[in-house]
């Protein structure tokens, strides 16, 4: 995969939970997109419940197994006791491709 100036690519082997994304998901900018594979796995569906429930990320489509996310384009840190309870995803949204 070619990576052209302002993309970055981020490999997450293993670390299918929400503290591992987040880790490898603070290195992209603001507006960027990420593509997550394994959307098919319960932990990977949750990981994503979160960001989007919590730290506003916007989950733009799933194409077979891999999920696209955005990033906002404003950072997100809420307050440290905030939390929003979010409902892990039992059906992905309709895939295309």
């Amino acid at each position: 995969m070619r990576v052209r100036e302002g993309e970055a690519r981020l490999q997450q082997p293993g670390g299918h939970d929400a503290a591992a994304l987040q880790q490898q998901f603070a290195l992209v900018r603001l507006g960027g997109l990420v593509l997550v594979d394994d959307y098919d796995l319960p932990a990977v569906r949750d990981a994503i419940a979160y960001f989007t429930a919590n730290l506003d990320w916007i989950l733009e489509e799933v194409v077979h197994r891999i999920a696209v996310l955005r990033r906002p384009h404003r950072t997100c840190t809420p307050p440290w006791d905030a939390y929003v309870p979010f409902q892990a995803v039992t059906d992905a949204p309709s895939a295309t491709g």
